[in-house]
């Protein structure tokens, strides 16, 4: 979730320019306003400001959801519903920006008098244009931050809304768009300054793109913006995917899970903390892998090389093991990748994380009937009780046709398959205790700690265990 400060001020701030445009054409209403009213003149609150970024908002269709969508990244809205219509004011710094439903109108006026009115179409694009201004304040402790305060004085952001796969292939035409699903990780990203889209295409009027589809085989289809908690709860995911399930129950924390989507998690970016911090590394502006020798406590022990850094996804752990494929949209169709070629090793580019190309997003995820039933089961270990990210899991499927997968995640740059050879010998016969031991020693042959996360090992070798018993 974005954070931000909140400081409640007696007086209209409205000292930044406000600019409010729709995509492609500038509506004309950019001008330094002393007041902003809704064109029924009900009063916009100017009490309370955020300082820090202001990312895009989302049009939405009553006061539920617009509370839900604001309060995620932390500001504070005044509602305003007349004639059935829910109008919102977003107030924040260092502009303000004005947001309201289909059919709508909004009304600028300057301390001239003057006015400009603008009618809204259906579909609603706000953007917020940063003047310059005084920096965002942030606590000095945090490396990197200092760096930062910059790059959140930039022109506004574009924000479309494709009702279609191909229209979101069209407008996501160069390197500076983004697309996004929850925004529990982009905004994130924005506010840290990692990255500086130009335009933000959301992906959740594409129909059928948050539908959970069962074939008639008993094959599944997970529309790339279903949330993670949907997966979670569907009782017929959690009896035939279970591993899915829980893997989905184990991410981040209950707000994380309603808003995060199943896309989005799959194509989060690594939660490196030299990266995340602004850090100069390899997937940044840096030429080297810091962590090599510095502070590696939660770094790769598996595939690592020049970059550490691991991958954070427990859905993708377990969607490995159950042999998922990933459907691909872009500008010539789509295409279909087994998740296992999804996900890429930082050699040779430590910048690219997934196959994706500029112009592609993940539009679905698929299951096949075999990958149902048997016996599935997903550990996750933290450094915390709840609400954290893996130090090491594991996901284990033994399919019903007695074939074993097993899965580790949080210790590699992509979800870590566990040799073949450990899993043919798992799923051969039963096995002793000796037996067991042996493998996870097998399993973990290739692992190579860095100064620090040793511990990795010990973690992966009795997950490693519990998984080859329970399998066995």
């Amino acid at each position: 979730m974005v954070a931000g400060r909140i400081t409640s001020v007696a007086r209209p701030i409205l000292s930044a320019e406000a600019e409010i445009s729709t995509t492609p054409s500038d509506l004309g209403v950019t001008t330094p306003a002393e007041s902003m009213v809704a064109t029924d003149g009900s009063d916009v609150d100017h009490a309370n400001v955020i300082e820090g970024i202001v990312a895009p908002f989302f049009a939405v269709a009553d006061a539920e959801n617009v509370m839900r969508s604001v309060s995620r990244i932390g500001l504070k809205t005044k509602i305003v519903s007349t004639d059935g219509l829910t109008r919102t004011a977003l107030i924040a710094y260092p502009g303000t920006l004005l947001r309201f439903t289909p059919v709508a109108s909004i009304q600028a006026t300057t301390g001239s008098n003057a006015t400009a009115t603008a009618n809204i179409p259906e579909r609603i694009f706000c953007f917020l244009h940063l003047s310059p201004g005084p920096p965002p304040k942030y606590d000095s402790h945090r490396q990197g931050q200092l760096r930062n305060q910059h790059r959140l004085h930039r022109t506004s952001v574009e924000y479309v809304r494709p009702g279609s796969s191909s229209d979101a292939s069209g407008s996501l035409n160069n390197r500076d768009t983004h697309a996004l699903g929850g925004g529990t990780d982009l905004l994130v990203t924005m506010r840290e300054g990692l990255v500086r889209p130009v335009r933000l295409v959301d992906l959740r009027a594409i129909p059928d793109g948050d539908a959970i589809t069962w074939g008639p085989d008993g094959s599944l289809r997970l529309g790339a913006t279903v949330t993670i908690a949907a997966i979670a709860a569907d009782e017929r995911i959690r009896e035939r995917f279970g591993a899915l399930a829980v893997a989905c129950d184990a991410v981040g924390s209950p707000a994380l899970r309603n808003m995060g989507t199943i896309g989005g998690n799959l194509c989060q970016r690594t939660r490196c903390w030299y990266y995340r911090s602004g850090i100069p590394c390899l997937k940044s502006s840096g030429s080297d892998c810091p962590a090599v020798d510095g502070e590696n406590t939660h770094h790769v022990i598996f595939g690592g090389g020049p970059c550490y850094a691991t991958h954070a996804s427990d859905p993708a752990v377990a969607l490995t093991a159950l042999d998922a494929t990933i459907r691909i949209a872009g500008v010539g169709g789509e295409r279909t990748v087994p998740i296992a070629d999804f996900f890429v090793l930082p050699d040779p580019d430590p910048k690219r994380e997934t196959i994706l190309e500029t112009g592609e997003f993940v539009s679905a995820v698929e299951l096949s009937p075999s990958a149902s039933g048997g016996r599935q089961k997903y550990t996750k270990i933290l450094q915390r009780g709840a609400w954290d990210f893996a130090l090491a899991s594991l996901a284990v499927v033994r399919r019903t046709d007695n074939s074993v997968r097993m899965v580790l995640g949080g210790v590699a740059p992509v979800p870590w398959r566990v040799n073949p050879s450990v899993e043919e010998d798992v799923a051969s016969a039963p096995l002793a205790e000796d037996d067991i031991d042996v493998l996870a020693e097998r399993a973990l042959y290739d692992a190579k700690p860095l100064s620090r996360n040793a511990y990795k090992i010990s973690l992966a070798r009795a997950l490693l265990r519990e998984a080859i018993a329970f399998a066995n």
